[in-house]
């Protein structure tokens, strides 16, 4: 069973750092019933399984910076179109203003 969870820890972390994250979801569907099948440890019981604990909960700490990431991008974007469009709009105010003269 060490290989496994060696193997498991490996690709967590490979895909984690790629930011590869459809083949994390992958590994982690394949490693769920794993986990159930074999129970709760005790930290320290088990050192391979100790390893893929500790890759997991990274991989997760990298998806989730990843996604505080993806949502500071994207307010930025609604930020910088919101402030297209009052441009614009100004722009075309001061295309009519300048029609009636």
């Amino acid at each position: 069973m060490t290989d496994i969870w060696l193997r498991f820890a490996d690709a967590l972390e490979r895909h984690s750092v790629a930011k590869e994250w459809a083949r994390l979801a992958m590994v982690d569907r394949k490693l769920a019933p794993l986990l159930k099948l074999h129970g709760p440890k005790q930290r320290g019981e088990d050192s391979s399984y100790d390893l893929v604990a500790a890759a997991h909960q990274r991989a997760m700490i990298r998806m989730q910076q990843h996604n505080i990431e993806l949502q500071q991008q994207l307010q930025q974007q609604q930020q910088q179109q919101h402030g297209l469009r009052a441009y614009h709009q100004t722009e075309l105010m001061h295309q009519r203003e300048h029609r009636f003269y």
